[in-house]
């Protein structure tokens, strides 16, 4: 694509459409240009925070606009397929938020459709940015931690009961898709799959504990994945107060203690046969490029994703989280719904 700036359109206004259009704002070679909403309210509401963009009510008039590149899809779950196969039918690049859809039949319409018309598709799954995540995967990568062996994700993310009546559709299977896994805690199944590699199996518990909903407030599952390591998740939206992610991962010459978004411990030993120390790190939590506003400081993971998505159109390669890297996170957290369903251990086909 023969130019430096890729034009954005928004589909949805929601609380996380926000973070988009500010992460818009802050980006270097991407602006947002217009905005659609069929709830007027919501829209104007939205409008107001973000002046000087097209609104329309209704997302067919949005794709239609000749003067948009790309689309955020900022809509619930359950509409994130059939909002992705228009864009992609109208020849507009996409953006979507996490989860990409609440199946995997209509996640795989959605990158078919993207592959048919030649769009790019990323996910939103933008703490794979931090400086952080990426040096624990390089060390991964690179044996410093010899054989793995345990990986323990715990998600700890309180939501009262306010927050489920916030909408009519929040904590249903029909528009959720699911509770603490499929919303709050797939940034941590993400990083997990992310750093640590395919899963071959998995045997969970899952149920509302506490909240009146549908889905799950609380998840025990035990994982086995392709390199021989066992996992566990522990995650709850019940369990008060809320904790920041905390990905622990042990090998037999070391280990390594994210707790989101700082490294908490870094252990690690040349000699299997001797126990390992902490070191201190030069890089020890995430820099935010001198921003001092919390809510830019947030928007500044999905500015990068929104450059990376840029630049790959720009330039006619692929985003740094394409939809099939976004789709793994939702083939483990519907395997545990499944083994928590039918209390039976549930296996993957991995080549």
């Amino acid at each position: 694509m023969n130019k430096k700036t890729i034009n954005f359109g928004i589909i949805g206004t929601g609380n996380i459409a926000h973070l988009h259009a500010i992460a818009l704002e802050m980006a270097s070679n991407a602006q947002c240009v217009a905005v659609a909403d069929i709830d007027q309210k919501q829209l104007q509401a939205f409008a107001s925070n973000h002046p000087g963009i097209t609104l329309y009510n209704d997302h067919h008039k949005l794709l239609a606009d000749p003067g948009v590149d790309a689309v955020s899809i900022c809509t619930p779950s359950a509409l994130h397929h059939q909002c992705v196969i228009d864009a992609a039918q109208a020849k507009k690049h996409v953006f979507c938020e996490k989860p990409l859809d609440i199946d995997l039949k209509s996640i795989d319409l959605m990158i078919e459709a993207c592959e048919a018309n030649d769009v790019k598709l990323a996910g939103v799954f933008q703490k794979r940015t931090s400086p952080v995540v990426q040096k624990i995967k390089q060390a991964i990568e690179s044996g410093a931690l010899g054989k793995l062996i345990l990986v323990e994700l715990h998600l700890k993310m309180f939501r009262g009961p306010s927050y489920y009546n916030w909408a009519e559709w929040r904590g249903t299977w029909k528009v959720d898709g699911g509770g603490v896994l499929m919303n709050q805690g797939i940034h941590g199944i993400d990083l997990m799959c992310h750093i640590l590699g395919a899963v071959v199996s998995v045997f969970a518990k899952a149920d509302h504990l506490s909240r009146p909903i549908e889905v799950e407030d609380t998840v025990a599952a035990v994982l086995e994945f392709q390199n021989g390591a066992f996992g566990i998740i522990s995650a709850s939206t019940a369990a008060n107060p809320s904790e920041p992610i905390r990905l622990k991962i042990a090998g037999d010459r070391g280990t390594i203690v994210l707790k989101d978004p700082e490294i908490e411990q870094w252990a690690v030993s040349d000699d299997v046969d001797k126990q390992a120390e902490p070191v201190e790190l030069e890089i020890e939590a995430e820099t935010y490029e001198g921003e001092t506003d919390p809510v830019r400081q947030s928007a500044i993971f999905h500015k990068r994703q929104i450059e990376d998505l840029a630049d790959a159109i720009i330039n006619d390669r692929q985003p740094m989280v394409d939809g099939v890297e976004a789709r793994r996170a939702v083939e483990i957290i519907l395997a545990v719904y499944e083994s928590a369903k039918c209390n039976k251990e549930v296996r993957f086909n991995r080549c």
